[in-house]
């Protein structure tokens, strides 16, 4: 259970949502997400996504399709770039693209979220109380 007195983690928020296993690969898509975001200066087409990691398609849709239901919302993951710390997708970007991924996704995923995106519930696993 995600503590009151602050705002979660990313890593955090997806593993109180999703158990451990579900919520790292979670937060790990989020931050993929996030890091084509930024090098491309906009939100990706899931198409782009998938083009810019190289990812196969199914695997691709599969993940959103995960997220969404962990969620239960019909966005994408770009819904929480805003949401991490401003300075943590600065670093990415002096790592060059996706050099040194592993290295930013730590970062990315201990960053606390400045916000909790609107119709995301912080109350347990899938909306549970």
């Amino acid at each position: 259970m995600l503590r009151s007195d602050r705002l979660p983690t990313l890593l955090e928020l997806c593993v109180d949502r999703g158990g451990l296993l579900k919520g790292m690969r979670i937060c790990s898509f989020i931050i993929e997400w996030s890091m084509c975001a930024g090098a491309l200066g906009r939100e990706p087409l899931v198409v782009e996504f998938r083009d810019w990691w190289k990812a196969n398609d199914r695997s691709t849709w599969r993940r959103l399709a995960e997220f969404r239901e962990m969620f239960d919302t019909d966005a994408t993951p770009q819904i929480f770039t805003a949401a991490i710390a401003p300075d943590t997708f600065g670093e990415l970007a002096d790592l060059g693209g996706r050099a040194d991924t592993a290295a930013a996704t730590v970062a990315a995923m201990r960053a606390r979220l400045t916000y909790v995106p609107a119709g995301i519930s912080t109350q347990g696993p899938l909306g549970a109380t």
